[in-house]
C-alpha cells in the first residue's frame, strides 16, 4: 500500500473532526471522498476505485491485536464500499483471508469476524440463506459469550433482529428483541460503538408497530449531542423518527424541535447533506400542515437541486409530491399534473416498491386532482389505490405481532419453569393431586366459561340497543328553530344518504355542503347532541358497524366493514368499538346470534 493511500485514508478518518468548524453542511454537496455518497464509487471505474482501498492484511492485524472498536470506521468502510461490490466468489475469498489471518494471530476475535463477515455476504433474503445465516451467527453468538467477547457476542445478537425483522419475520424478532436490549445494557458506547445505532433500529422496528413508549424510549437512547465515529447516523437517523413521531401526533413545534437538530448538530458523518436536505423537506412538510403554503415550497425548492443532483431518487419524489400537494391547494392543476409526473418518474428511478410509504401522499394527491378534473374512472382508481397501500401497511404492521412474540416469551419461559418443576416432582401423590386440580380447574373454568358468555351477550344486546336508537328525537324547547332545520339537515344527510361513509367527511366539508358556517354547523351540533362533530359521526359508523356485526347473513369482514362505513383507521376503529361496546368487534361478532 502506497504512502498516498495511507494519507488519504487518514485523511479522511481525522478530518472528520475537522469539517467539524464547517460554517453550514448544506452547502457542503460532496466530500472530498467515496464514502459520501455509494452511487459514486458504482460510478467509478475499477481503475478509479483502486486508488481508495487499502491493505485488508493490515486491517485484520489491527483488529487481531487492538480489537473491533479500535477501528469501526475502516470497517464500515471495508464492509459498505469495498466487500459489498465484490461479487460473491471474490467476498468469500475475502472471507478466507480474514479466517487465515485469525489463525495466524491466534485471534478468536477475528474468527468470529470472519463468520459474521460471512454471513454479511449472503443474500439473507432468501429463506434457505436466512436460515443459514440465522444458524451461523446464533454460534457465533454462543461461542464468543463463553469467550468472554462481548462485542461479538453483541453484534451477531444484532444480525440476527435486524435480518429477520427486514425479511418479514417480525414475531421472531420482536421475540428476541428484549434479549438484544438486555445485552446492549450491559455495554457502553464506548464499549460498543454501535451500541446507539442498535438502539436506533429497535426503536424504528417498534414505531413501524406503533408501540409507541418503547419506540420513544429507545429512539431517545439513540440520541447524543455529538457523535464519535463518521459511519454513525444513529443520532440524526433517530431525530428524523422523532420528528415524524410528533407530527403524526400533530406536535408539530416538537416535531420542528428534531428536525431543525439535525441541521444545527456538529456531526460530521456519512451522508451528512443528504440528512441536512432531509430535515429541509419534512420541514416543509410542517410548514403545509401549518397552512404556510409558500414557505413550505421554498423550502422543497431549496431541497429539490440537491436531491436530483446527488441521485436521492426517493427524496427527489417526495419534494415533488410535497409540491404537487402546495399547488392542489393553490388552485394550479397544470402544476399539480407536472409535480405528479416528476415523482413518478423519481420513483421508477429509485427502483421503489408498491410499499414505500409515500404512497399514502401521492396516490391521494392524484385522485384529488382527477376528482377536480372530473375524470372519475382515475379518480376511483386512485382512490382505491390508496386504500389498498394503507390496507397493506396496516397488515404489514399489525400489533397483533407484537402480542404473539410477547405470547411467545412469556410461554418459552413459562414452559422453562414447568420443565423444571416436571423433572423434581414426579411422585405418583403429586399426579393424583395434579388430576384432582385438573379437573377442579376445568369444571371452574367451565363455569366461567358460562358467565362470561352470558355477560358478553348481555353487552352484545345492550351495544345493539344503543345502535337502532334513533339520533334525533325531540329536540329541547330552547332550540331555535333554525337549529331545528340545520340539524334536520344534517340528520338527513347521515341517515339517509349516509354521507358519514366518506372517510373523508370533515366539518368544513358538512359545513359546505350545507351552505352554512362550520362554526353554526358545529355549534348546534355540540348544543343538540351534546357531543362534537367527530363524535357524533364516529357514533353513526359505530351503528352501522353494530348492525352488520349482528347480521348473521353479512360475511363481510370486520376490516371491510370498517372501511365501509367510513373509519379511516383501524386503531381508532377498535379503540371507539370497544369503549361503546366493552367488546373486540371479533368477540362482538363471535356472541351475536339474533
Amino acid at each position: 500500500m502506497s504512502r498516498r493511500t495511507v494519507f488519504n485514508i487518514l485523511f479522511f478518518i481525522l478530518g472528520a473532526t475537522a469539517f467539524a468548524a464547517a460554517p453550514d453542511t448544506l452547502l457542503l454537496h460532496m466530500y472530498d471522498n467515496p464514502m459520501h455518497h455509494l452511487y459514486q464509487v458504482r460510478e467509478k471505474s475499477e481503475e478509479d476505485r483502486s486508488k481508495y482501498l487499502f491493505n485488508a492484511d493490515t486491517l485484520f492485524y489491527r483488529y487481531a491485536t487492538e480489537g473491533y472498536d479500535a477501528l469501526p470506521d475502516e470497517l464500515y468502510y471495508y464492509y459498505h464500499d469495498y466487500v459489498s461490490y465484490m461479487s460473491l466468489e471474490e467476498a468469500e475469498k475475502e472471507v478466507e483471508r480474514m479466517r487465515d489471518a485469525a489463525r495466524r494471530y491466534k485471534s478468536k476475535a477475528l474468527a468470529n469476524e470472519a463468520d459474521l463477515m460471512k454471513v454479511s455476504v449472503l443474500d439473507y433474503y432468501k429463506d434457505s440463506l436466512l436460515q443459514v445465516c440465522n444458524r451461523i451467527v446464533r454460534e457465533v453468538a454462543v461461542r464468543a459469550g463463553k469467550e468472554g467477547d462481548a462485542v461479538s457476542r453483541i453484534r451477531a445478537m444484532n444480525f440476527d433482529f435486524i435480518s429477520n425483522y427486514r425479511t418479514g419475520h417480525y414475531a421472531y424478532a420482536f421475540a428476541f428483541a428484549p434479549c438484544v436490549v438486555e445485552e446492549l445494557n450491559k455495554l457502553t458506547d464506548r464499549q460498543y460503538t454501535e451500541r446507539r445505532e442498535m438502539f436506533f433500529h429497535l426503536g424504528r422496528a417498534y414505531m413501524d408497530f406503533r408501540d409507541y413508549p418503547r419506540a420513544l424510549s429507545y429512539l431517545r437512547q439513540a440520541l447524543v449531542d455529538t457523535t464519535r465515529f463518521f459511519f454513525d447516523r444513529s443520532n440524526i437517523r433517530a431525530r428524523v423518527e422523532l420528528g415524524n413521531y410528533f407530527r403524526t401526533e400533530q406536535q408539530l413545534d416538537s416535531s420542528d424541535y428534531y428536525f431543525r437538530s439535525i441541521i444545527t448538530s456538529r456531526d460530521m458523518i456519512k451522508l451528512r447533506p443528504y440528512y441536512d436536505h432531509l430535515a429541509l423537506v419534512e420541514l416543509g412538510y410542517n410548514l403545509y400542515l401549518r397552512g404556510s403554503y409558500d414557505n413550505a415550497a421554498d423550502y422543497y425548492r431549496y431541497a429539490a437541486g440537491y436531491a436530483c443532483k446527488e441521485g436521492y431518487h426517493t427524496l427527489a419524489a417526495t419534494i415533488f409530491t410535497g409540491l404537487g400537494e402546495v399547488y392542489q391547494v393553490k388552485k394550479d392543476p397544470a402544476q399539480v399534473k407536472a409535480m405528479i409526473d416528476s415523482a413518478f418518474v423519481y420513483l421508477h428511478k429509485g427502483k421503489t416498491g408498491a410499499d414505500n410509504p409515500l404512497y399514502l401522499r401521492l396516490y391521494p394527491l392524484m385522485y384529488k386532482y382527477y376528482a377536480e378534473k372530473g375524470n372519475m374512472p382515475l379518480f376511483q382508481a386512485y382512490l382505491d389505490s390508496a386504500t389498498v397501500v394503507r390496507h397493506r401497511r396496516e397488515e404489514r404492521f399489525n400489533a397483533q405481532v407484537l402480542l404473539r412474540a410477547e405470547q411467545e416469551v412469556s410461554a418459552q419461559r413459562e414452559k422453562t419453569v414447568v420443565h423444571r418443576i416436571a423433572m423434581q416432582r414426579r411422585l405418583l401423590g403429586w399426579i393424583m393431586g395434579g388430576c384432582v386440580l385438573l379437573a377442579a380447574g376445568l369444571l371452574v373454568l367451565w363455569m366461567l366459561y358460562r358467565q362470561k358468555r352470558s355477560a358478553y351477550r348481555i353487552l352484545v344486546e345492550r351495544s345493539r340497543e344503543w345502535a337502532r336508537k334513533q339520533t334525533i328525537e325531540e329536540f329541547p324547547l330552547s332550540v331555535a328553530d333554525d337549529d331545528r332545520l340545520l340539524m334536520h339537515r344534517v340528520h338527513v344527510l347521515l341517515e339517509e344518504e349516509h354521507l358519514y361513509r366518506d372517510p373523508d367527511l370533515t366539518l368544513d366539508s358538512m359545513a359546505t355542503r350545507l351552505d352554512v358556517h362550520r362554526n353554526t354547523l358545529s355549534r348546534v351540533i355540540n348544543a343538540i347532541q351534546n357531543k362534537n362533530f367527530n363524535q357524533y359521526i364516529n357514533d353513526f359508523r359505530l351503528r352501522e358497524v353494530i348492525e352488520r356485526l349482528s347480521d348473521p347473513a353479512d360475511r363481510a369482514t370486520i376490516l371491510d366493514i370498517t372501511f365501509s362505513a367510513g373509519f379511516r383507521s383501524q386503531q381508532t376503529f377498535y379503540r371507539l368499538f370497544k369503549t361503546e361496546t366493552g367488546l373486540s368487534p371479533a368477540l362482538f361478532r363471535k356472541n351475536s346470534t339474533r
